[in-house]
């Protein structure tokens, strides 16, 4: 008589675990074991081993780091903010790209260019291979980078103008980028290993796209990721603070007469009003105003805002002479946009 006692084990094996998952290229193999006794003795019988390796899953994510449109002054620079973080598990480049959204009303006259710092000082690489456009390379798992797009603005500037930029990040093959070869686009690669079959190729690391969609119009499971504002809340971009400056002048003449006729001893009363629209400030601002030919300035007669200024070139901002010989200057400044109107006034006499 056959008497036997039978207990199953199963081995599994595998490596290199991560916080975005099993590391593509791992390795994972399995047998079952089967411990029995027959006739008082132990005995093991293992199984047939299935063995297959992680495939490459590729998935990021780009967002965006400002909440509102960056303001850019008159030939100054602006700078956007963006992160991308690799959550695949494998690394891997990405080409960066910037597209116009919309219709502009900014045209920078330099940019838009992709730096690595929130200075502008260091460029990203680019890649000729892959259309010249700059990339960021190596990206590991769990791995994030933060890059800023850059732009110049024109000289010329009306308050309100904007530009708006649709960001694309796009995978690429692990260290393809900024080498000699062709890159390989994480995509491309998907679409190959798309036609075979990983029963028949259990040790063949398959490339898989994982990657979801941004809000600027790309797909899932494309290898791109596309974004024009932070979470799809609005389209952001570059928007101009500009100040325009205006100054009127406008004179009252006082003759010896009790008239207002511009006669020999007739006193001419300037008054000079200056102020700012728009947005942001107006900085430095000076006035200057020279005394008219065949008149004298009438001492003690410079006010800003009916407050007197003394005539000679000390703290109080005003003069007459001191700065220029033969004209009154007034230093006003910054004014922001939502002041009042500067209100300069001074006398000459006709000669």
């Amino acid at each position: 008589m056959f008497v036997a006692t039978f207990f199953c084990g199963i081995t599994l094996w595998a490596t290199n675990a991560s916080g975005a998952g099993t590391s593509a290229g791992t390795v994972i193999g399995n047998n079952a074991l089967l411990v029995y006794t027959m006739q008082g003795i132990g005995r093991i019988l293992e199984s047939n081993r299935i063995t297959f390796v992680v495939d490459d899953k590729v998935s990021f994510v780009l967002v965006a780091g400002n909440v509102a449109n960056v303001a850019i002054t008159a030939g100054g620079k602006g700078a956007m903010t963006y992160t991308l973080t690799n959550t695949g598990n494998a690394a891997h480049d990405f080409t960066l790209s910037a597209m116009v959204a919309g219709i502009p009303t900014l045209i920078p006259s330099a940019g838009p260019s992709f730096y690595a710092d929130a200075a502008g000082a260091t460029p990203l690489p680019n890649d000729r291979a892959a259309g010249g456009v700059p990339f960021i390379g190596n990206l590991s798992p769990d791995s994030a980078k933060t890059f800023h797009l850059f732009i110049t603005a024109p000289v010329q500037l009306a308050n309100g103008q904007s530009i708006a930029y649709l960001i694309t990040a796009e995978a690429y093959q692990p260290v393809t980028l900024g080498q000699e070869k062709s890159p390989v686009k994480s995509s491309s690669m998907a679409a190959v290993h798309a036609t075979m079959d990983k029963n028949l190729h259990p040790l063949t690391r398959f490339v898989v796209l994982a990657d979801g969609h941004g809000n600027g119009g790309d797909a899932d499971r494309d290898g791109k990721y596309a974004l024009i504002a932070k979470d799809g809340a609005a389209t952001l971009g570059f928007v101009a603070l500009s100040t325009a400056v205006s100054v009127v002048k406008t004179a009252v003449v006082t003759d010896t007469l009790g008239g207002t006729l511009p006669m020999t001893g007739s006193t001419i009363r300037y008054t000079l009003g200056v102020a700012a629209d728009g947005a942001g400030s107006a900085l430095g601002v000076v006035v200057t105003d020279p005394i008219p030919l065949d008149t004298t300035y009438t001492a003690g007669t410079l006010t800003l805002n009916g407050k007197g200024l003394s005539d000679a070139a000390d703290g109080d901002g005003g003069d007459v002479g001191g700065t220029t010989p033969g004209v009154v200057t007034v230093l006003l400044g910054n004014i922001p946009a939502a002041s009042p109107v500067q209100t300069i006034r001074f006398e000459v006499k006709i000669k």
